[in-house]
C-alpha cells in the first residue's frame, strides 16, 4: 500500500502547473479609465512647484497666496477676493469643447468643510460645471450656474489624497471619486464664454483650504468616426485633400496604404501643436475615409499628416465657421 504522503510525478507536474497558473488566473484585469479614448489632454497643470502647463500649450495659472507642497498647492482657505486669499485659476482654454470634456484633479484636505464648498469649477462669470465636497463627507455635482445639484454616497475623507473626476459626453455627465462613478445625469451644458478651470471663485466667496494638484483638461477636439475600410492593395501610397475644403464642421480625409503597419493621421494647427489623433493603429492594405468633426475648434487654416513607416504626407485644410 503506498503512504499517505505519496503522490506520483505526474500528479506532481499538475500541482506544479496549478500553482504557476492560479495567480495568472486571479490576477484582476486592469482597471479602464473613465475618460474616452478619443478625448485628447489639452492642458495639464501638476502644480508641483510652478503653474505651468507640463503639455507647454497654455499660458500658466494664475497661483496666488499660495504655497507648493507634496502633492500640489497649499490653499488658505481665504476668500480670493480678500488680500491674502489664494486664487487658483487657468487661463482660457481655446481647444476647450463644451460638447466633450473631462476635468481631473487631485486634492486632500484637513477637515470637512462647515458648507458645501467647490473643489473646482468650470466657468468665472457663469459655472456650467463644478465639482464639490460637502459638509457631509460625500461629494456632488452641479451644473447651470449652480442651479442643479446631483448628490451622491461616494465619502471623501479628511487627510487622505483622492482623485475627482467629471467627464461630460455631450449628454450625459458623470463624476467619479478615486476613479469610481460617485453619480450621473443627462443635461446639456448651458456656458457662457469663458472656458477657465478655477479652484477659488472670487465672485461669491467660496474658499477652499487643503491640497490641490494634477489639474487635467482633456476635450473632444476632434472625433473620427469609425474608419470605412476599401480592402485591396494600392498601387502607391496616397493621401489625399480632404473633401469639402473649407468646411463646417465636418469634413472626409481618405488615404491609401500599400503595406500592413503602423499609421498615424493627425492635425496640428500652424504652431505646430497637435490638436487631435485621427488614426493611431495598425491597418492592413486599403483605401480608408475617416471624418472629423471639428466643432468645437475655431476657425483657421491647420496641417493634417500621415505618417508611416516608410511615409510622411502633410496637407492643408480650412475650417471656416
Amino acid at each position: 500500500m503506498k503512504p499517505l504522503c505519496y503522490i506520483s510525478l505526474s500528479a506532481q507536474v499538475r500541482l506544479c502547473l496549478l500553482a504557476l497558473l492560479l495567480p495568472l488566473v486571479a490576477k484582476p484585469a486592469p482597471a479602464q479609465s473613465p475618460i474616452p479614448d478619443h478625448f485628447t489632454l489639452i492642458a495639464h497643470y501638476p502644480l508641483t512647484d510652478n503653474g505651468d502647463d507640463a503639455t507647454g500649450t497654455h499660458a500658466p495659472m494664475t497661483v496666488n497666496n499660495i504655497s507648493f507642497v507634496e502633492g500640489g498647492v497649499l490653499l488658505n482657505g481665504i476668500h480670493a477676493g480678500e488680500p491674502a486669499g489664494s486664487l487658483v485659476q487657468t487661463p482660457p482654454l481655446p481647444r476647450f469643447n463644451f460638447d466633450g470634456f473631462a476635468i481631473q484633479a487631485d486634492f486632500k484636505v484637513d477637515a470637512y468643510p462647515n458648507r458645501d464648498m467647490p473643489l473646482f469649477v468650470g466657468g468665472i462669470s457663469f459655472r456650467w460645471i463644478a465639482y464639490y465636497l460637502t459638509i457631509d463627507g460625500t461629494v456632488a455635482m452641479w451644473h447651470g450656474n449652480n442651479m442643479n445639484k446631483i448628490s451622491s454616497d461616494a465619502l471623501y475623507l479628511p487627510d487622505s489624497l483622492h482623485q475627482a473626476l467629471i467627464v461630460y459626453d455631450g449628454t450625459m455627465a458623470r463624476f467619479y471619486l478615486d476613479g469610481v462613478e460617485a453619480g450621473s445625469a443627462a443635461f446639456p451644458i448651458v456656458h457662457g464664454d469663458d472656458k477657465n478651470v478655477i479652484v477659488f471663485n472670487p465672485a461669491n466667496g467660496d474658499t477652499y483650504a487643503g491640497i490641490f494638484g494634477n489639474l487635467q483638461i482633456y476635450s473632444d477636439t476632434g472625433r473620427a468616426t469609425p474608419i470605412e475600410y476599401e480592402p485591396g492593395l494600392p498601387v502607391t501610397f496616397a493621401l489625399d485633400q480632404n473633401y469639402p475644403n473649407p468646411f463646417n464642421p465636418s469634413t472626409t480625409i481618405q488615404y491609401s496604404v500599400p503595406a500592413t503597419g503602423p499609421v498615424r493621421l493627425a492635425v496640428y494647427n500652424l504652431l505646430g501643436r497637435e490638436v487631435a489623433v485621427l488614426v493611431d493603429a495598425t491597418q492592413a492594405p486599403g483605401t480608408y475615409r475617416v471624418t472629423l468633426d471639428a466643432a468645437g475648434w475655431p476657425s483657421g487654416v491647420y496641417l493634417y499628416r500621415i505618417t508611416t513607416n516608410e511615409e510622411v504626407c502633410t496637407r492643408y485644410f480650412t475650417l471656416l465657421k
